[in-house]
């Protein structure tokens, strides 16, 4: 006999908006980045990687000031983006 799933309760509004804009931000930067690998004389990867570099800045601000708004683990998505936007800076300089 199989359960059904766990409910969940359905997400704050601060959860609901910080998933709202990122994903579309996400979807953007992924969309870019695929541009700039296929056609590098339409998008430039400098730009990608400046673009992508201001999103991880501006979502860290987002956790640090409403760590609630990620439902698990703030601090490991925080952990995440210091990581990647350290990685983003050896591109950026080159």
């Amino acid at each position: 006999m199989s359960r059904a799933p766990p409910r969940t309760s359905p997400p704050t509004p601060c959860v609901a908006a910080h998933d709202a804009a990122n994903v579309p931000i996400l979807c953007i930067i992924a969309t870019l980045c695929s541009l700039s690998l296929l056609a590098p004389s339409l998008i430039d990867a400098w730009l990608v990687t400046v673009c992508f570099m201001a999103y991880i800045a501006f979502d860290t601000a987002w956790i640090a000031c409403a760590p609630h708004c990620v439902p698990r683990a703030a601090s490991v998505v925080l952990l995440h983006h210091a990581v990647t936007f350290a990685l983003l800076t050896y591109p950026a300089r080159h």
